[in-house]
């Protein structure tokens, strides 16, 4: 766990990398193409963990997933702005699926590598959108060397999965929306894979001059983000959770540069409380979430301890469970029963 931040340290209003004009320019482009996401009073878990708990349900995206909004942005600039036709990405899941519905948006061709056995859901939801999907290596650092030759090979242009400003100003159109909602939270919980959600959000509410305490999320199976913080450098660790849209074993270089600026806490869950989380979000939403999806919501319930009349925001990043995963979540009586 980090040390948490005064709440009356200063707010830079300059957010370095990620100047707040990228971001408008990004809700620019994806406005009319893409809804806005409002966040919403969710009864159940308000009384379950004795706070007003508000849920942005980004599964209800285009593809179930946040990582949408920074690919469509990518590949409109890519396309419109330099005359691509052709763009590759390594992705995990949910990134390489936002890819291919950009591209198909545009008219253009996409490739997504990714890591043998990716979650076979979202390789099918890829494939069903119209990319070329090539399986390789072990991780996706694996992919993502595979996907960088290809570009290089093809002339195509390559889409990263979180580290681009242009992607992370996708994602930032997520802390736009929270600010516009101006529901004044005292804590917004945002899980953390690579880090371009977080940094994003962070940064657009920092610049902003929005004090939300900003606490990020990883499975403790997955802790790069809170390894490479706690040791103030870039540091790889192994990634082995059933949250495969968190499992990147080293955050991007920009979204550690703004996270290091701007993210308050990081907790990290286990892999049953990830589960349990799901779970939950079922019971009392009536949400299908994948456990990337519910990783806020599983800090919430067992880490984050809100003081009661407090206002706490969780972010519902994706909503595409692996088969096995979903059997596990229905195998449960208070589900199936």
């Amino acid at each position: 766990m980090l040390a948490a931040r005064s709440p009356g340290s200063p707010l830079a209003l300059d957010a370095g990398p990620l100047p707040l004009d990228a971001v408008l320019r990004a809700r620019h482009r994806l406005r009319g193409v893409l809804p806005p996401i409002p966040l919403t009073y969710s009864a159940g878990l308000s009384g379950l963990c004795g706070c007003e708990v508000y849920v942005k349900p980004e599964c209800f995206l285009p593809t179930r997933s946040f990582k949408v909004r920074g690919a469509l942005n990518k590949v409109h600039r890519l396309a419109t702005e330099h005359a691509v036709t052709h763009v590759v990405a390594a992705s995990a899941g949910n990134h390489g699926q936002g890819v291919a519905w950009a591209a198909r948006h545009h008219g253009i061709a996409a490739t997504v590598v990714v890591p043998q056995g990716a979650n076979r859901a979202k390789v099918d939801a890829m494939r069903s959108l119209g990319a070329d999907v090539r399986m390789v290596g072990a991780t996706f650092e694996d992919a993502r060397d595979e996907a960088l030759r290809l570009a290089a090979r093809d002339g195509a242009g390559f889409v990263e999965a979180f580290d681009d400003l242009d992607v992370i100003a996708g994602q930032a159109t997520v802390g736009l929306e929270v600010a516009e909602d101006g529901l004044d939270l005292d804590q917004l919980v945002v899980p953390i894979g690579g880090g371009g959600l977080v940094a994003g959000v962070a940064a657009c509410l920092r610049t902003l001059g929005v004090r939300t305490r900003i606490v990020g999320v990883q499975p403790e199976q997955a802790p790069s983000m809170a390894r490479s913080l706690a040791a103030g450098v870039i540091t790889a660790v192994p990634a082995h959770t059933c949250a495969d849209g968190l499992a990147t074993s080293r955050p991007g270089r920009l979204p550690f540069a703004i996270a290091r600026r701007f993210v308050d806490d990081i907790l990290l869950v286990t892999e049953d409380e990830l589960i349990e989380a799901m779970r939950t979000v079922l019971r009392l939403e009536h949400i299908l979430t994948e456990p990337a999806g519910a990783a806020s919501v599983a800090a919430l319930v067992h880490h984050v301890r809100p003081r009661p009349g407090t206002r706490v925001g969780v972010i519902l990043s994706g909503g595409n469970p692996a088969p096995a995963v979903l059997r596990r979540v229905l195998d449960d009586e208070s589900i199936s029963g």
